[in-house]
């Protein structure tokens, strides 16, 4: 526990303090996203807060952590790090950072990470690579709206921890433990400045690296147990826990597809933007979607530990609940102004 403890800290205070300089260097070599149609935010604003969070995560990762046993995902992550970096530096072609993120999820598949949804192996390895990648894009999209990413990021880690299974003490799974304690410090540091309004975003480089190592952590066998071991259980429980990620980018990808429009272009019309048109302030449609998340996590957590005919009615009761909201969303059109 003191290790835990010790790694949220550090972490969290090595963000405060990297953050800042982050910004710093942001200005001093002109990279920062400028206000524009297809955007939310009305000034110029820093990118580089990726940096702040991944150093933050990595360091505290290797200093607290046994790493051999996660040197396979830490190593990914540091990688979608640096193609995420070099995107917010140079701007890369959608389909460039796709095929990393293909490659990254072969690699996670080739050493033995995957998805045991399913007894065939072709179909489970499919299911594994559209997880990473997709939960990856996810994270990216959602970094829309000052403090959404960071908050959503922090209340997924936070579940996901807290569904670590308690009497699994191997190597591995402490190290789970520690990595994501490290992540949740190093967003909570970042968030400190992303609050509306943000003085500085996370960028390519953290959301990407977010959406990658929670994808790739959910493959740990810790975190894919279950009390009832139910298929229904076993499927649910991590969409659960990634449940506002998923939702939004759905969202959005089915939105823009029946509108003829480009799915990798940007836009506002993702469900924060949509909030915001209804009348509710930035902190406000935030809050919903945190709220939301929270209570995602919390049922996925749920299911974990109760019979098969429980577990079912509890996805089915929210499920139900979550495409009356989507429905609403969608239907909320005056926003969209690309």
């Amino acid at each position: 526990m003191e290790t835990l403890l010790f790694s949220f800290l550090s972490a969290f205070v090595l963000a405060l303090v990297l953050v800042p300089l982050c910004r710093r260097v942001a200005f001093s070599i002109g990279k920062v996203a400028l206000p524009a149609v297809d955007r939310w935010h009305r000034q110029a604003t820093p990118l580089f807060g990726g940096v702040a969070i991944s150093i933050a995560t990595m360091v505290c990762a290797i200093a607290f952590s046994d790493v051999a046993s996660l040197v396979v995902p830490l190593s990914c992550g540091a990688i979608i790090f640096l193609v995420g970096l070099a995107d917010d530096i140079r701007s890369f072609r959608p389909n460039t950072k796709l095929v990393v993120q293909i490659a990254l999820a072969s690699i996670l598949l080739f050493f033995g990470y995957r998805l045991d949804w399913t007894e065939s192996l072709t179909l489970s390895s499919v299911l594994t690579v559209l997880w990473v990648v997709g939960i990856t894009n996810a994270f990216n999209l959602l970094d829309n709206m000052d403090g959404l990413c960071a908050g959503i990021a922090i209340i997924c880690t936070g579940t996901l921890l807290f569904g670590l299974s308690p009497i699994d003490q191997s190597a591995t799974t402490v190290t789970t433990a520690i990595v994501l304690v490290a992540l949740l410090g190093s967003v909570a540091g970042f968030l400190i400045y992303n609050f509306h309004p943000a003085s500085i975003f996370m960028g390519d480089s953290g959301s990407m690296f977010i959406g990658f190592m929670l994808s790739a952590l959910t493959l740990q066998p810790g975190l894919s147990e279950t009390t009832s071991g139910s298929l229904l259980s076993i499927v649910a429980a991590p969409v659960l826990l990634l449940l506002v990620p998923i939702f939004d980018t759905t969202l959005v990808t089915a939105s823009r597809l029946l509108s003829g429009r480009s799915v990798a272009m940007g836009g506002r019309d993702h469900s924060s933007h949509r909030l915001v048109a209804i009348g509710l302030s930035e902190r406000k449609a935030v809050g919903v979607l945190w709220g939301l998340a929270i209570l995602a996590g919390t049922v996925g957590i749920t299911i974990r530990t109760v019979n098969e005919t429980w577990s079912a009615l509890l996805v089915l009761l929210f499920l139900v609940g979550l495409i009356v909201f989507a429905v609403y969303l969608a239907r909320i059109l005056s926003l969209i102004h690309i």
